[in-house]
């Protein structure tokens, strides 16, 4: 019997010993690769925050004029962001800087969940974020309208950025 408990024992202690060098779960980070996790760990770093519908209006002027340039607008100063939004959560654009992706869709049901920031060294930023498209919220479900265009805004630090890129993922 107590050969018995020692092998068991043996037995539970190597099983520990090699979960704990190969890891698994949170302490690795849920399976992601090492750019994942860095990329996650960039949304931290450079204080990248999802500004919500609710928090902002766009001027008429911007959306009557599908002022828009580009689907990805990068704004430096206190007079584009004017020029785009009537009221916006405070930027100290010393620090600072927002990002608009502009999107089509059918509906505008799930909100962005930020999933990874790269910053390359020619000065790109890409933005991978997770929304459910309307497959996957609404299985079945048709609209018969055509898709509207919506907008994701993204509050972060002051990077030298010549282009952004924002990346959809789905599961």
């Amino acid at each position: 019997m107590r050969k018995f408990l020692g092998l068991v024992l043996t037995g539970v202690l190597l099983f520990c010993t090699v979960f704990s060098i190969v890891g698994c779960g949170e302490e690795t980070g849920n399976g992601m690769t090492e750019e994942e996790r860095i990329a996650y760990e960039n949304i931290e770093k450079y204080h990248a925050e999802y500004i919500g519908d609710a928090e902002y209006t766009m001027t008429e002027e911007y959306l009557e004029n599908d002022g828009r340039l580009e689907e990805v607008n990068i704004i430096f100063t206190q007079e584009e962001l004017e020029e785009v939004f009537l009221d916006f959560p405070k930027v100290d654009f010393e620090k600072e800087m927002v990002l608009v992706y502009f999107y089509d869709s059918f509906y505008h049901y799930d909100i962005p969940l930020l999933k990874g920031i790269t910053f390359e060294e020619d000065n790109r930023l890409q933005i991978t974020f997770y929304m459910k498209d309307m497959e996957e919220a609404l299985p079945g479900y048709a609209t018969g309208l055509p898709p509207r265009t919506y907008s994701l805004v993204v509050k972060i630090d002051k990077l030298e950025v010549s282009t952004a890129e924002f990346i959809r993922i789905r599961k």
